[in-house]
């Protein structure tokens, strides 16, 4: 299905909030001037992110049920 607007799912405000925050993170990796050099400032912190990101799809589709499926692809 591709990307898909959280404001679009069922989930709690403190979830969205945590996705959105998370996402922030992720965005903020981003090098504007040469894009293939975006990353994290270490690998410890690109594995931290991985990782909170499996429990954040963990989370979703706990709450959104059996009618979605959530897949997480870092």
């Amino acid at each position: 299905m591709g990307h898909v607007d959280i404001e679009d799912l069922p989930l709690c405000p403190e979830l969205r909030v945590k996705i959105s925050e998370w996402d922030g993170e992720y965005q903020s990796t981003f090098n504007n001037d040469y894009p293939p050099d975006s990353c994290f400032a270490t690998p410890e912190a690109e594995l931290r992110h991985k990782a909170e990101g499996e429990e954040l799809a963990k989370s979703m589709q706990q709450e959104l049920g059996s009618s979605y499926m959530v897949e997480y692809c870092p």
